[in-house]
């Protein structure tokens, strides 16, 4: 091969390879382009938006509040049901003291009650042993 093949089979080459390249024409660049206008109008909507949002929120709490003294009036404006809670939960304190007052009382006879029986098993658990040829038997 000479040296002029070697030129057309490149400029051949170089052809194939680019021939759907378009030529650059214009410099492109990568800056992006706000509307201030636009994006104010979308934010301006969003404040409406959650202003709407708040306004039934607080409606919505004040509607939820209403019910709940309407219905609180219903149940427990009824003088039988107030004086039924009134006992119930009268009845509830004092049976807590009569609870913790009996578990005072029993404490101190428990500790001993314990005792005894711990000093009964290691008393009789040698003849156990003996009898059953078995250690930590506990009656």
């Amino acid at each position: 091969m000479n040296y002029k093949q070697i030129v057309e089979k490149a400029q051949e080459s170089y052809a194939r390879y680019f021939k759907n390249v378009e030529p650059l024409t214009e410099k492109k660049t990568n800056d992006v382009v706000v509307d201030r206008q636009k994006v104010e109008e979308v934010i301006a909507q969003g404040e409406a938006h959650m202003a709407a949002i708040n306004k039934i929120k607080e409606e919505m709490k004040k509607e939820a509040t209403e019910k709940a003294i309407e219905s609180e009036e219903k149940i427990f404006g009824v003088p039988e049901a107030t004086e039924s809670l009134d006992h119930m939960t009268n009845d509830y304190v004092a049976y807590q003291e009569k609870l913790k007052d009996l578990k005072a009382k029993l404490e101190p006879f428990l500790l001993i009650l314990i005792k005894v029986i711990y000093i009964k098993t290691i008393a009789i658990s040698p003849f156990l042993y003996l009898k059953n040829k078995s250690v930590g038997v506990i009656l």
